[in-house]
């Protein structure tokens, strides 16, 4: 075990959510005198550009356009969520969407512009107005590198492939152990503030498209300290993943159908207008619902995409990356065949309940990103509002911590050194029970089983000696029961969180 190192920050996670709260914060640090400043470490699960963010496909929402306006996409964020968002904290992000996009160009990421030098804004489902600004079908990657750039550039301090496996409150502070992936040692931090930047749960799911970081450990470590855990039964599946038979999941940014790409069945029939006026650019919810059910009535396991009627310049200008990701997955050029596609679990709109500024219910704990419940997405997330929701949360955080003084010496003369309780389970067998259970069209007596099968793994699963693998699998474990109790909670259906109705068959 290394020595305790002592900062007045400690930050989990190097997505836009950590990294864009990292960049505020010190970009602050450096307007005061030395004596002053705060200290700041941010801790990366992985390497530190492997991130959802660098991931996002799409772009980022924000009324930047004349012809739209922040209460036209309040309005559209509220329809998607099923009006069930927090209001305030919806039009408190959204109005400093247009100063978050500056902030991003500042730090050096770049959107694309039309002929005109106006930003080429795409639409997409949910969306009344063309409002993603967006980098080709690269946006996050693009993000995510301007985030870094600029993190370095302020000298930040990053401590990469470490993963928090316990925190314990300590004082008014956080002792945090983090183990270190490549040296397999323990370094012990206390801090007087955590931010967790953590991700979602997306490898709770058998297919997702999330990176293989998002076990949603942040929020295990959260309600492990006492701190409230909001709808985390509110996963939303994004109805256009990838069907490949065998190899790693990937996302059709919902950008393409906003291109004027189409669903159809296997008759080669459109039948989104079936189901929803809007069509292919409904919400995600109910595009998910209608493709499940359309898969259901075939008995097909996807159905098709047609991108074939948009122009071939346009889709090799904006989609370059699906194009050879299709290609060299599964052989099909999207320019001229049809796509297959499934609903995949994408993202989580419950998580660590916080308030306007990213305070958690424990004092000192704060969340942002998609670990985080806030309330904007309610029970169901609009379009690209995730990117927005990181880099604007994290600058409320900010300026809520930045209002504080420096930590006092401390002196902890016992460090616990007592690694986490961890079960051996079947990691593989825990997430082919909750994918069938909580997937996108729910059965209650389903649900119910589901949880009595997880704890009865649980029961019978043995004590292991600290291994990073079965810490996460006993995460996926813990969170996956939770995530089922929350489901069988929720009386009624609304938005992700759909149960199909209970018949009389006599």
């Amino acid at each position: 075990m290394s020595k305790l190192k002592v900062y007045d920050v400690l930050v989990l996670g190097s997505g836009i959510g950590g990294l864009s709260f990292a960049n505020y914060f010190l970009e602050k640090q450096q307007t005061k005198s030395l004596n002053e400043q705060l200290s700041l470490l941010v801790v990366s699960k992985g390497e530190a550009d492997q991130t959802n963010t660098a991931w996002a496909q799409g772009g980022i929402a924000a009324p930047v356009n004349e012809a739209d306006s922040v209460s036209l996409h309040v309005m559209d964020t509220l329809n998607a969520g099923a009006f069930v968002n927090d209001v305030s904290v919806t039009e408190k992000i959204i109005t400093q969407a247009a100063e978050a996009v500056q902030d991003l160009i500042s730090w050096g990421a770049e959107f694309d512009k039309n002929k005109m030098g106006e930003f080429d804004l795409g639409l997409e489902g949910g969306h009344s107005n063309a409002r993603i600004l967006h980098h080709r079908d690269v946006t996050g990657a693009n993000i995510q590198k301007a985030l870094f750039n600029k993190f370095n550039h302020l000298k930040g301090e990053l401590k990469a492939q470490c993963v928090a496996i316990k925190v314990t409150k300590s004082g008014k502070g956080f002792l945090v152990l983090l183990y270190d992936k490549v040296e397999k040692i323990l370094h012990p931090i206390y801090c007087a503030q955590l931010v967790m930047a953590t991700g979602g749960i997306g490898q709770l799911f058998l297919h997702t498209t999330n990176t293989k970081d998002s076990n949603g450990d942040g929020i295990f470590l959260a309600h492990q300290l006492g701190a409230a855990i909001r709808d985390l039964a509110m996963v939303q599946f994004h109805p256009t993943g990838l069907y490949v038979k065998e190899g790693k999941d990937f996302l059709i940014t919902e950008a393409l159908r906003g291109a004027g790409a189409e669903l159809l069945n296997h008759e080669h029939e459109s039948f989104m207008l079936k189901y929803d006026q809007r069509g292919s650019l409904a919400p995600r919810d109910i595009v998910s619902r209608a493709i499940w059910n359309e898969m259901k009535l075939a008995v097909k396991p996807f159905v098709w995409l047609d991108a074939t009627k948009i122009s071939i310049d346009h889709l090799n200008q904006h989609f370059s990356n699906i194009i050879k990701n299709c290609i060299d997955r599964v052989g099909i050029d999207l320019r001229k065949e049809l796509i297959p596609v499934m609903p995949i679990q994408h993202y989580s709109c419950g998580g660590i309940l916080t308030d306007e500024f990213g305070m958690s219910t424990v004092e000192g704990l704060y969340a942002i990103g998609e670990c985080a419940s806030t309330g904007l997405h309610g029970a169901n997330r609009l379009a690209s509002n995730s990117l927005l929701e990181g880099i604007c949360m994290a600058k409320f955080a900010s300026e809520k911590i930045n209002g504080g003084k420096q930590i006092e010496t401390v002196s902890i003369t016992n460090i616990p050194t007592d690694l986490p309780d961890q079960l051996s389970v079947d990691v593989d067998q825990v997430k082919l029970i909750l994918s069938e259970a909580a997937g996108v069209v729910r059965n209650r007596l389903s649900m119910t089983n589901a949880v009595e099968n997880l704890e009865h793994l649980k029961r019978n699963a043995l004590n292991t000696l600290f291994e990073v693998a079965d810490f996460e699998n006993t995460v996926t474990l813990e969170l996956s029961i939770l995530l089922l109790q929350d489901a069988i909670s929720k009386e009624e259906s609304i938005g992700v969180h759909y149960v199909e109705p209970i018949t009389d068959n006599r």
